[in-house]
Order: structure tokens, then C-alpha cells, then sequence
């Protein structure tokens, strides 16, 4: 997983002391077809909902989702490869942003469960 261009200043400007970043009470997950960029607007899935996620701390470089995520009815049939990680369930910043482990085939009207995923820091 890799900071979004906001998170870098952010956590830049909170190292340096320069202005504090008020950790974001909640996270949400946005799905993508392919690489999401910097700024997670690129390639996004026809499934556009973003679903709030939970997660343990980290450990080791690897963080694992504690909240149950999914979703139901999808829009459409593709291919999802990526994620991104955001502050607000609409509109917002992109925290964070990544790869999945392998592919993950969406089928429209069928849902998606991941809650058993993690994530590891590079």
C-alpha cells in the first residue's frame, strides 16, 4: 500500500511539526480496475460506493481489516485490481491506495466480501 499525495504532505507536514493531521475517524474502501495513482482517481470500478473499513493495528508492516466489508448487488461485470482508501464516504481525500493480492472478478449482481484481506506496508 502507498500514500496518497495528501497523506505524504500531511505526514511531511506533521513530522516536521509544521501543522498536526488529525487522524480521519473513519476510513472507507473505493474498488479499481487498475492502478488508482496518486491521487486515487484513475480507473475506478463501475462500482462506485465507497464502504467504511475497520482495521487492527499494525504489526510487522501488515494491518488487517476488523470490520466486516461488502458489497452487495454489484453494479457490473469487471475486474477489480486495486483499492484506495479515503476519508469520507463521498468527496473527500485519498489516504492511502494498493494492489490486491490477485484479481478479483466482480459479477453484476453478486456480492463482494473483503473482510479477510490485509495489507502490508511497503
Amino acid at each position: 500500500m502507498t500514500a496518497s499525495n495528501y497523506a505524504e504532505l500531511k505526514i511531511l507536514d506533521h513530522m516536521l511539526g509544521t501543522t498536526a493531521w488529525t487522524m480521519p475517524t473513519q476510513l472507507y474502501i473505493k474498488l479499481h480496475l487498475g492502478d488508482p495513482g496518486e491521487d486515487c482517481t484513475n480507473n475506478a470500478a463501475a462500482e462506485t460506493t465507497r464502504k467504511a473499513i475497520d482495521w487492527s493495528s499494525a504489526s510487522s508492516g501488515t494491518a488487517q481489516i476488523s470490520s466486516t466489508v461488502i458489497w452487495t448487488g454489484l453494479s457490473a461485470t469487471e475486474t477489480a485490481t486495486h483499492f484506495s482508501l479515503w476519508d469520507a464516504s463521498s468527496g473527500g481525500n485519498a489516504i492511502a491506495y494498493g494492489a490486491f493480492g490477485s484479481s478479483t472478478s466482480l459479477t453484476s449482481g453478486a456480492n463482494l466480501d473483503v473482510t479477510s484481506c490485509s495489507v502490508t506496508i511497503n
